[in-house]
């Protein structure tokens, strides 16, 4: 630090006392490194720590009513226990290594010059970004979602790695697909099928094309922004002082849309470092949507979110406690399901624009709304959790997946297209991930977290065997197309009765008095 250097920092005068500038100095250290204790601080605290505190006093009741999402597991030696060291707060209270402050980099709003592009290009090209569901992506840039950094550390200190769900002391909770779509606006279900065949020589031409234009747009520098991709495409006629003045170089060309959506997928849904330009990696799945191949874009981002949160607990391992961590995921996603789920430390909502055809993602609630409260007593007490934000009508927004009566649903054969997206949400399987280190696929548990959608939860089968190893990408993207049904986890054979939006799930005896107290010890 500079005051080190400063040979007047801890000196004083012959009648005792300090001058100003040294004071000044002095106090600049000491809060200095009363900020570094704080953020050092694990959001744990031993025998104190409010997990240990609320584990001595979780109950459940006793209004269990069976409506289980798949069979229970009587067998205790097949129960899918927790190991502690795929939980980072776990791995913290043991002593492992210490807490690092994470910050969270991935932007929660839109590149200064986005705005009137997106405008256009939404109006432009309306039909096929419906198509492959990037319609509310029109609201992408009218939005700012503030990331509250008090919150989201405990949040995710409560990963595991293993079940990727957050642990708390009243039981399992996590992203859904559900979340996704809902907080984003994506759409659950992609094309029929999924493959990553070769590319054909237009496609293998434009996207040499693609990448040459961003490579020249960063420049040599590798620190510009968003801002000379979309001035390449784009150039807003209000902005200048004649209404003749020429196009932009790419504006009206055939790479004019995939250019957009590679700065939608970059910026606001598959973040990732660099956060403040295009990802160049990303060339290749903008040029499949914009010819409209449908992706299952809630998978990917639920998938990629996975990955990011497995890597927190790998990069605080090897930091030590030596350097605060940077991490790109989703933030618009993390705080919006932070938001929704734990009210307690919300800011206030936003009421939505009324008269719109096409309404925002619900993340909009939060816009310019912010929040410094802290999760760390919130997220072990149950009644503080939301289990189903969504149930109820809140301003224009209504239950999209779940309605007011229970439906029943023949898993293994043909599923109705409305129901497919449903049964989608909370079916066990693999969801795909696509971040700085490439394709692959993250397991999905829904079934963990059954009550989130209206199912009571019992005690669950092990998470994952060793025989059963993770699919390929386009493998993951496939079991989201619409002709999937056959791909459904095998513990749902059968009727599955959907339950209503109003259901709220319980547990079951086994789940409350072996299971969890099982895992707890």
């Amino acid at each position: 630090m500079a005051s080190s250097s400063n040979p007047t920092v801890s000196t004083s005068t012959a009648t005792g006392v300090q001058p100003a500038a040294t004071a000044t100095a002095t106090s600049m250290v000491a809060a200095r490194q009363e900020q570094l204790r704080y953020y050092r601080r694990p959001p744990i605290f031993g025998k104190d720590d409010n997990f240990v505190v609320a584990c001595k006093t979780t109950s459940f009741s006793s209004k269990f009513n069976a409506l289980l999402l798949g069979d229970e597991d009587e067998d205790s030696a097949e129960w899918g226990f927790l190991p502690p060291e795929g939980t980072l707060r776990f791995r913290l209270e043991r002593g492992d290594f210490p807490w690092s402050h994470i910050d969270f980099e991935a932007p929660g709003g839109s590149p200064a010059n986005f705005a009137a592009w997106n405008s256009h290009m939404q109006s432009s090209h309306a039909d096929i970004l419906t198509k492959i569901g990037l319609q509310r992506a029109k609201w992408f840039g009218e939005f700012t979602l503030s990331k509250n950094n008090a919150a989201l550390p405990v949040l995710v200190s409560g990963w595991n790695v293993t079940t990727h769900t957050f642990i708390a002391a009243w039981g399992e909770f996590t992203i859904t697909l559900e979340d996704v779509c809902e907080l984003l606006g994506l759409e659950a279900t992609g094309h029929e099928p999924y493959t990553d065949e070769a590319l054909d020589a237009q496609e293998a031409a434009d996207r040499l094309e693609l990448d040459r234009i961003c490579r020249s747009c960063i420049g040599s520098s590798n620190k510009a922004t968003f801002s000379p991709l979309i001035s390449y495409f784009f150039k807003d006629s209000s902005e200048g002082s004649s209404s003749t003045s020429a196009n932009a170089p790419g504006q009206g060309t055939s790479l004019e849309l995939p250019a957009y959506i590679l700065v939608i997928l970059s910026r606001f849904l598959l973040t990732g470092k660099p956060n403040d330009q295009p990802r160049r990696d990303l060339v290749n799945i903008s040029l499949r949507l914009a010819r409209g191949i449908k992706l299952p874009l809630a998978a990917i981002d639920l998938g990629s979110l996975y990955t990011w949160l497995d890597r927190t607990l790998l990069d605080m391992e090897r930091s030590l406690g030596r350097y605060n961590l940077a991490n790109f995921a989703n933030g618009v996603l993390l705080t919006g399901f932070l938001y929704v789920c734990f009210p307690v430390v919300a800011a206030r909502l936003n009421e939505p624009p009324r008269g719109e055809t096409i309404l925002p993602p619900r993340s909009y609630l939060y816009h310019k709304r912010q929040s410094r409260k802290e999760l760390i007593s919130a997220i072990d007490r149950f009644e503080d959790f939301v289990m189903r934000p969504y149930e109820e009508n809140i301003f224009v927004y209504n239950c999209n997946f779940f309605q007011h009566e229970p439906r029943m649903v023949q898993v293994g054969v043909d599923i109705e297209d409305p129901l497919l997206p449903v049964v989608l949400l909370f079916s066990p399987g693999y969801l795909p991930s696509y971040t700085d280190w490439g394709y692959t696929s993250e397991h999905y548990n829904p079934n963990r977290c059954s009550r989130q959608f209206g199912f009571d939860q019992g005690a669950p089968r092990p998470v994952f065997q060793s025989s059963n190893p993770k699919v390929t990408f386009s493998e993951a993207c496939s079991l989201f197309s619409s002709s999937a049904a056959w791909g459904i986890s095998e513990a749902m054979d059968g009727r599955v009765t959907i339950p209503s939006n109003k259901r709220q799930g319980d547990v079951t005896p086994l789940f409350a008095t072996k299971f969890w107290p099982s895992q707890l010890a």
